[in-house]
Formats: C-alpha cells, sequence, structure tokens
C-alpha cells in the first residue's frame, strides 16, 4: 500500500465485511457519504473522525518538530542568552501554535474514540437528590467529560475494569489539564 493509501485508509471509516451463503462468499459494504458542490455531488467514504483527527495531530506534531530541529535546537546548544528577533520570535510561535494544535487534535481524537464505544442503546442512571436522572448515548457524548466516560461509563457499558487504577491515569489526567490551561 502506497503512502497515499495509508493516509486514505487511516481516515476512512472502516469497511464491513461480512459472509452470508454457503460458498462462504465475503461481501463488503464500505459506507459512502454525498456532498452537493453546486451541480456536482461527490461520493467518498464515510470519514472516521478519530483517523482524522489522529492525522492531523501527526502532521502537526512533525511541522513543530521541523521547526524545533532546524530553528531552535542549534540555538540551544550555545551557552547564554539569545534574544529572538523578529523572524526568530515568528517562528517559535508557529513552533508553539503546531504544538498545540497538535495536543489538542491528539485529545479530541481520544474522545472520539470514547464516545465510539459507547454502545448506541446504552443508558446510565445516575442518582440526583430529586431522583434518578436517565441519560443516553447523545447525552453522555455532550455533557460528561472524557475521564468520566473513560472510568465510569465504558466500564460499566462494557463490563470491564476501570483505568483508574492502572499506572497511566495520572498520565492522562494531567496531559488533560495541560490541554485545558494551555488552549485558554
Amino acid at each position: 500500500m502506497d503512502k497515499f493509501s495509508k493516509d486514505i485508509y487511516k481516515r476512512t471509516k472502516k469497511i464491513i465485511q461480512f459472509s452470508i451463503d454457503k460458498n462462504d462468499k465475503v461481501y463488503v459494504i464500505n459506507h459512502r457519504q454525498s456532498y452537493k458542490f453546486g451541480k456536482t455531488e461527490l461520493v467518498v467514504p464515510t470519514p472516521n473522525i478519530a483517523g482524522i483527527f489522529l492525522d492531523l495531530s501527526e502532521k502537526e506534531a512533525a511541522l513543530a518538530k521541523n521547526i524545533y530541529t532546524e530553528t531552535f535546537q542549534p540555538i540551544l546548544k550555545k551557552s547564554g542568552i539569545t534574544e529572538l528577533d523578529e523572524q526568530l520570535a515568528g517562528s517559535f510561535y508557529e513552533y508553539i501554535e503546531h504544538t498545540q494544535t497538535a495536543v489538542i487534535t491528539l485529545y479530541t481524537a481520544i474522545e472520539s474514540i470514547v464516545n465510539s464505544l459507547i454502545p448506541d442503546d446504552y443508558i446510565y442512571q445516575e442518582e440526583k437528590n430529586n431522583g434518578n436522572l436517565l441519560m443516553d448515548k447523545l447525552y453522555i457524548e455532550r455533557n460528561k467529560t472524557t475521564d468520566f466516560k473513560l472510568s465510569v461509563i465504558i466500564p460499566d457499558a462494557l463490563k470491564m475494569a476501570s483505568p483508574k487504577n492502572s499506572k497511566h491515569w495520572p498520565n492522562f489526567k494531567s496531559s488533560k489539564i495541560f490541554v485545558i490551561a494551555s488552549s485558554i
């Protein structure tokens, strides 16, 4: 598979394969979506939102790394104070923009993956002072935090252990705080 095909593949909703006859013939369903532009209609594979955000995060991280390697790494090898001129300041801001975009789009991809794991028919019940609040998937996606979905909703819906006790949970929590604090 060439690079172009790999890029398209990771940003496309995955195909569904199934067999329904005696000869084990495989049938494939590829989700498609159409978009109208004036008199033209484009039919494309349905995008995989998590894949798009992961792809964007990788591209932004690569741009940031390139700026760092070419512009700032040589400066940081010197000792003393270096005052950034207008051009270097511009490069510094580009580096920050690409880094922040990479982090935020990566977090958005995580959020998308978490939301996709919630079963469509799942209902969560939360006790409130004046009774119980029943939440469907859409309500949960829009109103509950990613860490709540990961630590409470997904384990309940999929009957699995909560990741809260794993050694990686503090890292996830601290990265979320970084994203929120840095994007304000």
